[in-house]
């Protein structure tokens, strides 16, 4: 595992993102496909689709990168295996922090400070907004943790 930075994955490389069977996301349709008859879908929420996305990164690393801020790798005691332990167990959403239910936005103490964390959404070469979050193929994701003084 490498080091955050502020062009790596602490997860040690840029993945693709990977639905498990589990909440399998059709991402074209916003459908979780029946694994009992596959030919019945459900439609999803597109806020609950965005959300799974978003949970896909900040929980495994996949389906973007996750950068750090320069402040955040100097507090004393900053380790990598903390703050991601971390981000993978963060489950305060709330209608403060979380109003559209895309769960892509929280706050951490960790360190001795207080972090947030972010994820915003581009088009695969990161020049501009994705036109739908929703489609991981249209979409990268990039979650920046970074000092709450930086926000």
């Amino acid at each position: 595992m490498k080091a955050i930075g502020v062009d790596a994955s602490p997860f040690g490389q840029d993945f693709d993102c990977v639905h498990t069977t589990d909440c399998s996301l059709n991402s074209k349709r916003n459908q979780t496909m029946s694994f009992d008859d596959s030919t019945t879908c459900a439609q999803i929420p597109r806020a609950e689709a965005i959300a799974r996305l978003n949970d896909c990164l900040r929980i495994t690393g996949s389906g973007g990168v996750v950068v750090t801020t320069t402040g955040v790798k100097a507090l004393p005691g900053f380790d990598v295996t903390t703050l991601i332990d971390a981000l993978q167990r963060y489950a305060a959403f709330d209608g403060d922090n979380d109003p559209h239910g895309e769960r892509d936005f929280g706050d951490l103490d960790v360190f001795g400070a207080e972090l947030l964390w972010k994820i915003d959404c581009y088009d695969l070469q990161l020049e501009y907004g994705s036109a739908d979050p929703a489609d991981p193929t249209v979409t990268k994701r990039v979650l920046t943790i970074m000092l709450a003084s930086e926000y």
